[in-house]
């Protein structure tokens, strides 16, 4: 047994480290495990301009940086380790990794919703530095650029439609022969003057030297190269990252954690917080908040028990 611990918050983007930071400042020993500053979904942003407070361009691992040095400043502790199993029969709550196992009364779940696999050319190097995945976050950064859409879904098209009222030009990179929508949803779409619907046409890399400035394409059997200074990407493969919480809280049918009001989910003592919520990305400053609710309902939880 590695340490007992008051409070140990799985996964450290800015939901986990939020709440590890709340719950640090009521002075319980606090714990932080995570693989990385880098590895989560805000962590590997280039780019956080959609970050409250951050108007300049900040990289998104110096603000969850911050955060965690708010939670040491606090007295808490990180670890960098990866997570291999959990155990919340009987009596105590334990966090496994490799051969150290630590104990705490009460346990945050933070792992965020699933690792990103799959990239495209150029997608994980430019990802926060003009290369996106959510428009309705993003669309004011690229306000009368042109830029790119990559993607076929219902979705894709969706964004593409938003980032319009902002966007000068859309390149729309359909790697397909048809889009998956309805007829009313197409016409839609077939009549925005500033989207050009390139079908059939697939993406090979994403150009630039410290930003997008250009995409490479593959049509009709040859290459082109289309200057654009975005590109919002909806081609995704995700990994699910809360294999190791099957059977031990309540999930839904994706995957989400279940929680109550209190962010406590199915067992008595284990909170959960940010992205495990939705399964799925959402914006980061949501996650935080959620972080902070966690941090104020573990703080009661302790003051009771």
């Amino acid at each position: 047994m590695n340490g007992i611990y008051d409070a140990i918050i799985v996964g450290g983007g800015p939901s986990g480290s939020a709440a590890a930071a709340h719950v640090a400042r009521y002075q319980w020993k606090t714990l932080l495990l995570d693989k990385g500053v880098g590895e989560g979904f805000l962590g590997s942003f280039g780019n956080a301009g959609c970050f409250p407070g951050f108007p300049d361009a900040t990289g998104g691992s110096e603000i969850v940086g911050r955060l965690r040095s708010q939670l040491e400043k606090s007295g808490g502790t990180v670890k960098t380790v990866n997570i291999d199993g959990i155990d919340f029969e009987g009596t105590s709550l334990t966090v496994i990794a490799a051969n150290d196992r630590w104990q705490g009364r009460a346990v945050v779940l933070a792992t965020g919703a699933a690792a990103r696999t799959g990239y495209l050319g150029g997608e994980r190097e430019f990802f926060g530095s003009g290369v996106f995945h959510d428009a309705h976050t993003e669309a004011p950064c690229v306000d009368r650029q042109v830029v790119a859409v990559i993607g076929k879904t219902k979705v894709a098209v969706d964004e593409t439609l938003f980032l319009s009222q902002f966007a000068e030009k859309i390149y729309f990179v359909i790697p397909s022969n048809r889009l998956d929508v309805d007829n009313r949803v197409m016409s839609q779409i077939q009549h925005e003057k500033k989207i050009e619907l390139l079908f059939s046409t697939s993406l090979k890399t994403i150009n630039g030297q410290g930003s997008v400035n250009s995409i490479t394409v593959f049509s009709g059997g040859q290459e082109k190269e289309i200057p654009v200074t975005a590109v919002f990407t909806y081609m995704h493969d995700y990994q699910q990252m809360n294999q190791f919480l099957k059977g031990k809280v309540e999930t839904s049918q994706n995957g989400a954690v279940m929680v109550s009001d209190q962010f406590e989910t199915s067992v008595p003592g284990v909170f959960a917080c940010g992205d495990i919520l939705c399964a799925k990305p959402q914006i980061p400053v949501i996650s935080l908040a959620q972080g902070i609710l966690a941090g104020i309902n573990v703080n009661q939880y302790l003051s009771k028990t």
